[in-house]
This record gives structure tokens, sequence and C-alpha cells, in this order.
């Protein structure tokens, strides 16, 4: 078998995510997100979580406010920003970092203090009305996660 796959190269996780947000990436969906981040060294997450509270067209663009975290996390990341993705049609259609605290999730997830920096999600992504919208995740602790599909207003 490992003939016939390339080896797994590890790659420092903060050199990977500014790789994926790059705009000339080549990762136009979860499958392809997945199959490079596994050969540069990252793993499924199992812990990551996340919900999008609301999708809001504003003429060509969605905005996008929600929440993401992956607890627990390596002591390195916990509290770092994640990186939430965003695919459409077989595109990247947008990311956003997590920036600042969500205490009402903080609270019900009952987290950590180390946790409540990096928790609000919002931001602005492009995709065309009624599309789906594949949503995962990139976590400084070399994880990522699949957090669900949802309908592009």
């Amino acid at each position: 078998l490992w003939l016939t796959e390339p080896p797994q190269q590890r790659v420092p996780p903060a050199d990977v995510i500014s790789m994926l947000t790059k705009p000339e990436t080549s990762i136009r969906n979860f499958e392809d997100l997945s199959s490079f981040l596994q050969r540069v060294g990252f793993v499924q997450s199992q812990t990551a979580r996340g919900a999008i509270d609301t999708l809001t067209r504003e003429g060509a663009v969605v905005r996008v406010s929600g929440w993401a975290v992956e607890a627990p996390a390596k002591e390195n990341a916990r509290g770092a920003p994640i990186l939430v993705m965003f695919f459409s049609d077989n595109k990247n259609v947008g990311y956003i970092r997590t920036s600042g605290e969500r205490p009402d999730v903080t609270q019900a997830l009952k987290l950590a203090d180390a946790y409540t920096a990096n928790t609000k999600l919002e931001g602005r992504i492009q995709c065309r009305p009624g599309s789906g919208l594949d949503i995962s995740l990139v976590g400084l602790g070399g994880t990522y996660g699949f957090l669900g599909t949802k309908s592009c207003p």
C-alpha cells in the first residue's frame, strides 16, 4: 500500500491554513480538502463542532453568522482561530476565520476559559441562490472536520 500512495508529509498547521486561503487554491470541495489535509499530516476531528445561525443574502454576497469550536483540542490550538471553508457548485466560495467570543456557546458546551477567545463566526461569502453549501473547518491543531450542508439563500 505504501508504494501506491504518496507519503504523508507533516506541514506546520499555520502554513497549511495560509495555503488554503490563497486565491489560487485548487481545493473545490470537501473531498479535495480532506485529501490534501491528510497528505500534509492533518487528521479528521471527532470533536469539531459548529453551527451556522444565519445565512442572509445582501445583494451578491451572503452574510454568515454562527460559531465553531474544537474541544478538546491540542494545547497549542485552544482558543486559536478556526478556518471555516465554504464550498458550493464544486468551487471554494469563501472562508471565514472565527474571531471573538460566543459566551452562550462556551457556557452551553461547558468549555474551559481557554476555548472562549475565538468561537464567533461572522463574515461574507458568495454563492448562487438555492445551491448547496458544504461547510468545513480547519484547525491549528492539525485537524479538520465537516460541519454539514446548508442551502444558499
